[in-house]
Parts: structure tokens; C-alpha cells; sequence
């Protein structure tokens, strides 16, 4: 899986999977410099209805990771 243009690897929480837990890890994505840059220019109305970051569970990275790239790709990029 390769993450959508415009955005980055964030973070990961794995941690209550590796302690045995049986809940489900999450991956973060945020926009690129590029685009986090235009999203920091907004007025604050339009922060509130665009995404900085996109998100996504799973029981592994890759399905986490799977998630969060749909939500990045519905959110798309923010036009200069």
C-alpha cells in the first residue's frame, strides 16, 4: 500500500495488541509539509471541515494502515 500523494506516515499504536489485549492498533497519516502548510493559511471555519490528519484501525499494521489511506484519499488534497 502506498500513501496517497500529499500525505505522510504519522504514527502507530500497536501497543495493546503486543500486551495481548484484543483491541484494535491505529495508524496515523498527516498531511505533507506542503499541504499542512495551505491547511495552516485557512480560516479557522474551513480547519474545522478539513482533515489535518487521517486515521485508521486494524488488527495489523497493514490493515490500519489500508484504512487510513481510503480516508486520506476521501479527504484529497487542498487546492493552493
Amino acid at each position: 500500500m502506498q500513501i496517497p500523494e500529499g500525505w505522510r506516515f504519522y504514527t502507530a499504536d500497536f501497543s495493546c495488541i503486543a500486551r495481548g489485549r484484543n483491541i484494535p492498533g491505529t495508524v496515523r497519516l498527516v498531511r505533507s509539509p506542503e499541504q499542512a502548510a495551505i491547511w495552516f493559511r485557512l480560516p479557522e471555519i474551513a480547519q474545522e471541515r478539513t482533515a489535518l490528519y487521517a486515521s485508521g484501525t486494524g488488527n495489523s499494521f497493514e490493515e490500519a494502515l489500508l484504512q487510513a489511506c481510503g480516508e486520506a484519499i476521501r479527504c484529497g488534497p487542498i487546492a493552493p
